[in-house]
């Protein structure tokens, strides 16, 4: 029973650093995608990122049962469980395994975040730009219909600057 519990988290821990890594992997790739501005590959890839998310929130609590039935056989609570702590309490071959999926999460986080953090500012910088292009445009469009005394406007001016076929 132990042992196949201790199987069952190690496999868990594993398929969530798969799952990490093709985040990874994703936001490497996003980052290219938001340079170049190619906005319909980036819905895909928004796409992709969401879906790899929900995969890892479904991996969460089986991660968490697996965790605290193991807590249970050792009378400790779930929090209590940590990967450190698991390594500890797991036999050879299982802790050595522990050992290594922790430094590979170390890794991958350790990559993911910062990645993540300038994707972040990529995405605010575009936002700003267009932001900035529609208060432009905007601008334009609330020009006057009617100049002072009878003159024309600039509606017909603004109306070529906007392609209405669109």
């Amino acid at each position: 029973m132990a042992e196949a519990l201790w199987g069952n988290f190690v496999e868990v821990l594993q398929q969530t650093l798969d799952l990490y890594r093709a985040l990874l992997r994703l936001s490497t790739y996003k980052r290219e995608v938001l340079i170049a501005a190619d906005a319909p590959v980036l819905e895909q890839l928004t796409r992709q990122e969401e879906l790899l998310v929900l995969q890892v929130a479904k991996m969460e609590p089986i991660r968490k049962g697996i965790q605290s039935q193991l807590a249970g056989m050792y009378a400790i609570s779930p929090e209590e469980l940590t990967l450190s702590k698991a390594v500890v309490l797991a036999p050879g071959p299982v802790a050595d395994r522990l050992i290594t999926i922790g430094k590979e999460f170390e890794g991958v986080s350790g990559e993911l975040m910062p990645l993540n953090r300038s994707n972040a500012r990529l995405i605010e910088q575009a936002l700003t730009f267009v932001n900035y292009t529609v208060n432009l445009l905007t601008r334009n469009m609330a020009a006057p219909t009617y100049a002072p005394q009878g003159q024309a406007g600039q509606s017909a001016a603004v109306r070529s600057t906007i392609d209405q076929k669109a």
